[in-house]
């Protein structure tokens, strides 16, 4: 049940749609269930789609307890593609706006195209996340933009970005971008043998993660400046805050040694232990 969870992205997708909830909550709109199922249904179904390329079965014969997963429950990957893309599409269709897309039609793209070889590059083409040193960039941008735009109806509809949002916008993608980073050091292996430069394959092991936890002081230092400029509340900022600490705690625990589960798991879950945070904080 545990890898169906995790390796089956529901893990990750339930990540997506608690942090959509927190935006929801941190700049004081509607919450709407709606958008609440299509950014899990659309995390759920572009993380399975990555994982399930036709081009990439050798791929999926190497060792890790991931890939031999995933190859033995590729069919029902695919359906859960299916389905969850289904559900999503149901859903955004009837709301769907011409001004949304500008928000939309880039990160469809960004997730749809990522795996695929589309950028010409020395003479042959290449896949976006096999371009050097920019896979982590586009996951934390379209993360930030799914998981917080949809949350403010105004800036969702172009009529009005607010301070907050654009606020929220560049924490929410520090924190992702430090989050991520550290996958790299999971995919060293694989990364270099398809020959892509990576952060972690250029830093190090020990590097990576004293640059991980940089970017985390930056993000808790984001959010003092935030709540110096009432950009976000008291409350929320000391959520950050603790965010921060108890992510790099995490992050100072990765070792060379460290199983599948560490990074799928519990630093996917550094989402849910911030959203936990805010609503707690709020609360008392």
């Amino acid at each position: 049940m545990i890898r169906w969870l995790v390796f089956g992205n529901f893990w990750v997708a339930i990540c997506a749609a608690a942090m959509y909830a927190a935006s929801v909550f941190t700049l004081a709109e509607p919450f709407e269930w709606r958008w609440l199922i299509i950014v899990f249904a659309s995390t759920l179904a572009a993380y399975n789609y990555h994982r399930v390329p036709q081009s990439s079965l050798a791929y999926y014969s190497r060792g890790s307890e991931r890939h031999v997963w995933i190859r033995e429950n590729r069919k029902a990957l695919i359906l859960i593609v299916l389905l969850a893309s289904t559900l999503a599409g149901f859903l955004i269709f009837p709301i769907l706006d011409l001004r949304t897309l500008w928000w939309f039609v880039p990160a469809g793209l960004f997730s749809l195209l990522y795996i695929l070889p589309v950028v010409p590059v020395g003479g042959k083409w290449t896949r976006l996340r096999d371009l050097p040193f920019v896979k982590t960039f586009i996951i934390s941008a379209v993360w930030a933009v799914i998981t917080v735009v949809p949350a403010s109806k105004e800036a969702l509809l172009l009529e009005r970005i607010s301070p907050e949002v654009v606020w929220l916008l560049a924490e929410r993608f520090i924190f992702l971008t430090a989050i991520s980073i550290p996958f790299d050091l999971r995919d060293l292996t694989i990364d270099a043998q398809n020959n892509v430069k990576t952060f972690a394959g250029s830093w190090g092991f020990e590097k990576t993660l004293f640059y991980c936890r940089v970017l985390l002081v930056i993000f808790a230092v984001v959010a003092l400046i935030g709540f110096q400029f009432t950009l976000t509340s008291g409350a929320t900022c000391l959520a950050m805050i603790t965010s921060a600490a108890s992510t790099g705690w995490l992050i100072a625990q990765i070792n060379e040694q460290s199983g599948e589960m560490i990074f799928a798991f519990w630093l996917e879950g550094t989402m849910i232990d911030q959203v936990f945070w805010i609503f707690l904080l709020s609360l008392l």
